[in-house]
């Protein structure tokens, strides 16, 4: 960031690598719709790229266009502006920087490897990270490049959270609560009382907010 400024390119971010998090890219996609992601050349540099990539799948909407760059072998942003200047490094934010989807699809071949096997554990990886996705617009739209690029039609996974113990120690089952808010009073009740097993899936401010309400 200190590099860039020094050659007058005062809009760096430092965004700590593989430590970026996903409120740190919330705040990247609201001060610029098409950021560039330029990390190093090295293994580590790649892995920051793909952790990128991973935190943002969750936030990212149409409008936004990020792309990313990845620099030569050992080099960084300071050792390039040393060596091209102000222009060359320019010129590679312009150039070279690809959208988001050509380097996710790049970094998925790389994970799945080569053949019938291959094609098949790209299609799961993609599968996987798609569902993370909040924007079912573009969702699809990368779902239809997969499926294009592997040959595999992907199977919509659902993302499933695990849901917290009770106090008993059971595991509430999140498709199993029970809808406080359609049920009138004596609905609710006649429920309850058919099958008591019901209070566990009940959310901890059920009972409150049916009173309250």
């Amino acid at each position: 960031v200190l590099a860039m400024a020094a050659f007058d390119l005062p809009y760096g971010l430092a965004p700590l690598g593989t430590a970026i998090t996903e409120q740190q890219l919330t705040s990247i996609l609201r001060l610029h719709g098409e950021p560039i992601f330029c990390f190093d050349g090295d293994r580590a540099g790649k892995q920051a790229a793909w952790r990128s990539i991973e935190r943002m799948l969750p936030i990212l909407k149409t409008e936004h266009s990020p792309k990313f760059l990845y620099l030569p072998d050992g080099e960084d942003p300071d050792s390039l502006l040393q060596k091209e200047g102000t222009k060359a490094f320019e010129a590679r934010l312009n150039n070279d920087a690809k959208p988001m989807l050509d380097t996710w699809v790049k970094g998925l071949r790389n994970i799945a490897g080569d053949g019938a096997q291959g094609r098949a554990r790209m299609a799961k990886k993609a599968d996987q990270m798609l569902s993370t996705m909040t924007d079912d617009y573009l969702r699809q739209a990368w779902q239809g490049e997969i499926e294009k690029i592997s040959g595999v039609t992907l199977i919509h996974q659902k993302s499933v959270k695990t849901a917290p113990l009770t106090r008993d120690g059971f595991r509430k089952n999140p498709q199993q609560r029970l809808s406080v808010v359609p049920m009138t009073h004596d609905r609710f009740m006649a429920s309850l009382l058919q099958k008591p097993n019901r209070f566990q899936h009940l959310p901890e401010d059920a009972f409150y907010f049916f009173v309250d309400s």
